[in-house]
């Protein structure tokens, strides 16, 4: 639905996960979603390269979130909130 807007169906399914999970780690995407690990890792790079995510360790484990300084993330917020209503059962 959003992967238009976004450019990347993975990048669309990183940021509703965020959004209603607040917290991540790649290999947990990896499990969940069922695609390859790398292609996960390079759109969290790219998120975090422009800003929209944050990550920190726990433990061993890279965790990321949304980067609260990210200036618009209050719109990205509003904008993934109205595609999850949208997403089907």
């Amino acid at each position: 639905m959003l992967h238009t807007l976004f450019g990347n169906r993975n990048l669309e399914r990183i940021l509703l996960f965020l959004f209603v999970n607040e917290k991540c780690y790649a290999s947990q995407l990896q499990i969940l979603l069922e695609v390859p690990l790398s292609p996960l890792q390079n759109a969290l790079a790219r998120l975090e390269k422009g800003g929209v995510i944050s990550s920190s360790f726990e433990g061993k484990s890279r965790v990321y979130q949304f980067a609260p300084a990210y200036p618009f993330l209050q719109e990205l917020e509003s904008i993934l909130r109205k595609a999850y209503t949208l997403l089907p059962p």
